[in-house]
């Protein structure tokens, strides 16, 4: 446990199961807090109290403990069902201070299904919502939150796309349910358009994370795989499928999609590299905290850096959202968090300068390089390929008077850093 500031309060361990049967293990997935000054510690694996446990299906764990590191209940291990393919997805805590979780499983015969489950104070687990069969079959999703009145929201996939029938593929559905288990509403994240082949210019992989703002308005983030060819906003650059990229959406409290964004990151050989968005937030002020892990361009095994974003609450890095088209391109302004990337300096001239924009391409230095350019209020001007040092110059002509950061990443990673003023 930890104060605000980071500062330690206490740490303790708690020994689930004894390390003497291989194959018998238990993996925490997570931690709840509920009433009366009380965690619940879970996640799943293997019962050592039943015959031949280490071939036994992996059960969902429960383990009860209090702020003074006394374990007051469990492990208790649980399945609704006997079969192999079940897990908890996401937990959150109840207005009677009790933990609520998300649950899927495959029932034979019928498919994947998915429910809320309520864990009381006693440890009786009942169901609270549920079963609802899906399409999507992945155990990792979908997440759970709860608004401030006590309603639960959750992911539900379905197979087609509402009205048109049009066939998708994992199309998620944010869903809200009261207190009873009762749902409220629903609305299916949209498509960009449903003219394509399967009904769509993207294809989920998954919502990873849903928060609730002060309003009662829903965040969601996650991952999805881009399957059309596009222009970037305000480039020349043709990108294609490639790994995973970002998607995040606001939704009121009534269920109305207010905005969504896609965040890819190209790589020079025009396809999209890894760019996961795990985690999504209201801060205070209403800004909104996002933060993911970014393929790094590197020749070699792949390297991904963290990174956090604090946007507007329209989900944009300035509040006219002018960067924003129908993909929005991952800014280099983020800083990384990691120490290897080390920046390299960069000449430019004419310095200060009006029309044209130049650089001394360093010999460390491959190409093709990415770059960007940005001014001191970190809104992102340029961004964009440069294919070979013959081509080392920018048209600034357009820009207003001010100092600007450009920054560039080249083949093998390397990151080179100039300032650089423009004069009317």
């Amino acid at each position: 446990m930890m104060r605000t500031n980071g500062d330690s309060l206490a740490e303790y361990m708690f020994p689930v199961i004894p390390d003497t049967i291989p194959g018998v293990y238990v993996i925490n997935y997570g931690l709840t807090l509920v009433g009366s000054r009380q965690v619940i510690l879970w996640g799943e694996g293997r019962n050592p109290a039943e015959p031949d446990a280490a071939s036994r299906p992996f059960q969902s764990v429960f383990m009860r403990v209090d702020f003074d590191g006394n374990v007051l209940s469990g492990p208790r291990f649980w399945q609704l069902h006997p079969e192999r393919d079940r897990r908890m997805t996401d937990a959150v805590t109840d207005k009677e201070g009790n933990m609520v979780f998300g649950y899927a499983w495959w029932k034979e015969g019928q498919g994947y299904n998915r429910g809320i489950f309520r864990l009381d104070n006693t440890d009786s687990i009942t169901q609270v919502a549920g079963e609802f069969f899906e399409y999507f079959n992945s155990f990792d999703n979908p997440a759970l939150t709860m608004d401030h009145e006590g309603n639960f929201i959750t992911i539900l996939y379905q197979a087609s796309i509402p009205i048109t029938n049009t066939f998708a593929v994992d199309i998620p559905n944010v869903v809200k349910f009261d207190p009873n288990g009762n749902e409220i509403w629903r609305n299916y994240i949209r498509p960009n358009d449903f003219d394509k082949w399967d009904g769509s210019e993207y294809l989920f992989e998954g919502i990873k994370r849903m928060n609730v703002c002060r309003n009662n308005d829903i965040l969601v983030c996650g991952n999805i795989f881009i399957v059309d060819s596009f222009p970037l906003p305000g480039t020349n650059t043709w990108v294609k499928s490639g790994a995973p990229s970002s998607f995040m959406a606001r939704f009121s409290a009534d269920g109305e999609e207010l905005w969504r964004h896609i965040i890819v990151h190209p790589q020079p050989d025009g396809k999209l590299g890894y760019n996961g968005l795990h985690n999504i937030s209201e801060a205070p002020d209403g800004s909104i905290i996002v933060s993911g892990t970014l393929q790094r361009v590197y020749i070699g095994p792949r390297i991904n850096d963290s990174w956090v974003m604090r946007l507007s609450p329209d989900g944009c890095l300035n509040e006219s959202c002018d960067h924003v088209g129908r993909y929005w391109m991952f800014p280099d302004v983020a800083t990384s968090t990691d120490d290897r990337m080390a920046s390299e300096s960069l000449t430019l001239y004419p310095n200060p300068g009006t029309t044209w924009l130049r650089w001394h391409s360093p010999a460390s230095m491959t190409y093709p390089v990415r770059y960007s350019l940005t001014n001191l209020q970190g809104i992102q001007t340029e961004t964009g390929y440069i294919q070979s040092p013959d081509a080392a110059q920018l048209n600034t002509d357009h820009l207003p008077a001010g100092m600007y950061i450009l920054t560039m990443t080249d083949k093998s990673g390397r990151r080179y850093v100039g300032k650089w003023v423009r004069i009317n």
